[in-house]
């Protein structure tokens, strides 16, 4: 009577026919008389019991080596996807914006409502796009725009973006701080506003810049709010802003003297929006970016070389 065979040698048979013979896992189940299934766990086993080991013969490319590592440490925060951006041409922000429109034109569908935050790289996306096949359906402002700077103006991005794709834009036509609460509790009523800030509730997909916190930030350089504001956030720990919402390195928000003023987007409703894409460049922005991520509001990054290798730097320490 043949020997039946063990465990081990169905084991060993089973993964030389997938990866030395090159059988599929369905052959493999025909021959045997056992489930797909079942042929999985066998070819799992034989990686756990060290019958086979897989090697990489090649060596990652650098960019991809650092977007596996963040990937791998902020996977328990939402954090889905890192694209690391190779900087050939000395201009950081430009290859990520232009990384970050590339991304637009693959992803976008006609059912997406896209919202759209502000910061001097996404001001460079417009102009990168073209109508596409599959435009999203609108445009929408999260948060009021910032005057005074012609190179972060979250109001005039979606517009260029509405003109680049053909749709609909709903704006936010109100600065992002007001100086007095009721002022921006009365702004809140006005129809326009209102109806933009329905249209925010039904975004399904958003690109928002990650600010720092120092006297160049873009509030400050706008004057919405003064260095010593600022500063008395930063000794709070805030290590950045989202639409205008500071936080710490461990991605706790922190309450500001004008967050009763802003019109904005909040953090929850950010969290409720199925795809935030964060998009910076700059060694100096790392631990802007990891509070962020660790905020639980970005599920993708689009990042430069010098800032990835600053936050696993931050990371390892």
């Amino acid at each position: 009577m043949p020997r039946e065979k063990n465990n081990d040698e169905l084991i060993l048979k089973a993964a030389t026919l997938y990866y030395t013979n090159g059988n599929t896992q369905d052959q493999i189940a025909k021959k045997f008389g056992f489930s797909r299934p079942t042929v999985v766990r066998l070819l799992k086993q034989a990686r756990q019991k060290g019958f086979v080991e897989i090697k990489i013969t090649r060596k990652l490319p650098h960019a991809t080596h650092l977007e596996t590592l963040i990937e791998n440490e902020f996977a328990s925060d939402n954090l889905l996807e890192v694209i690391v951006v190779e900087n050939y041409d000395n201009d950081a922000k430009a290859a990520v914006a232009e990384r970050a429109a590339q991304y637009l034109s693959q992803n976008l569908r006609q059912d997406h409502i896209l919202g759209i935050g502000w910061s001097s790289t996404l001001m460079q996306i417009p102009d990168l796009l073209r109508k596409e096949k599959y435009a999203p359906e609108r445009v929408v402002q999260l948060g009021g725009y910032v005057g005074g700077i012609a190179t972060a103006n979250a109001q005039d991005i979606c517009l260029r973006l509405g003109l680049s794709f053909g749709i609909p834009v709903e704006s936010l036509p109100a600065p992002v701080i007001l100086k007095d609460p009721a002022v921006r509790d009365s702004l809140m009523q006005d129809p326009v506003i209102k109806n933009t800030l329905h249209w925010v509730e039904k975004c399904n997909i958003g690109l928002v810049g990650i600010g720092d916190v120092s006297t160049e930030s873009t509030l400050v350089k706008a004057g919405y709010i003064s260095a010593d504001e600022l500063d008395k956030v930063a000794r709070q720990g805030a290590v950045g802003d989202v639409l205008s919402h500071y936080y710490d390195i461990e991605g706790k928000e922190i309450k500001t003297a004008w967050q009763e003023a802003m019109i904005s987007i909040d953090m929850a409703q950010l969290r409720n929006i199925d795809n935030i894409i964060g998009v910076a460049a700059g060694a100096d922005k790392a631990n802007s970016m990891i509070g962020a991520i660790r905020c639980g509001i970005l599920n993708r990054i689009i990042i430069d070389v010098e800032l990835a290798e600053a936050m696993t730097r931050s990371i390892a320490r």
